[in-house]
């Protein structure tokens, strides 16, 4: 009986403390260094992928134009919207590798994310290569409900990729649910 209980006992501790796709989203605090140009980003989750944009800046910001993006074309765009973070798949309770678009740059990289348990904050690693041997991680903080309020969120209808693209997944997504 004692070790039924026992069982219960860690069965129910493992699947409280599991995460699910959805325990990542929220407003994001982006950390001061390295610096860069964004302050606060918000992740979503749609179809078990995750998506990161950011919604404010740092105060010194010169520009929130994607002054670097590849495509020539696309540099007078401005960074809200643009969804740097992307195609993160959710998968056997942890974050796969997706990829991230450095806006200071104009490279792309892949990127890794894996929530704290405490879910209140996250790392990020941006690799060369997928294994994530070869390259730097940032931690971000989770604003609270609170400090989120100050932050005006954007409709998922204006999110962008980096080649200027709709999300046009997302929006099936919302279409037909």
């Amino acid at each position: 009986m004692k070790k039924i209980i026992l069982l219960i006992i860690l069965f129910s501790s493992f699947v409280y403390g599991a995460n699910n796709a959805k325990d990542i989203e929220g407003f994001w605090l982006m950390p001061d260094k390295p610096k860069g140009r964004m302050k606060v980003a918000k992740i979503i989750v749609i179809n078990n992928k995750l998506y990161a944009y950011a919604i404010d800046f740092q105060d010194d910001v010169k520009t929130t134009l994607d002054i670097h993006n590849p495509d020539k074309a696309l540099r007078d765009k401005d960074l809200r919207g643009l969804t740097f973070i992307y195609d993160i798949e959710f998968k056997d309770g942890e974050w796969q590798t997706g990829r991230i678009y450095h806006t200071d740059q104009g490279s792309s990289y892949y990127a890794k994310i894996t929530l704290a348990d405490d879910k209140k904050s996250l790392s990020l690693k941006a690799s060369l290569d997928k294994g994530g041997v070869v390259g730097a991680s940032v931690k971000w903080t989770r604003l609270s409900e609170e400090e989120a309020k100050k932050y005006n969120d954007m409709p998922i209808s204006s999110l962008r990729t980096v080649e200027g693209k709709p999300i046009n997944s997302l929006l099936n997504y919302i279409i037909i649910n």
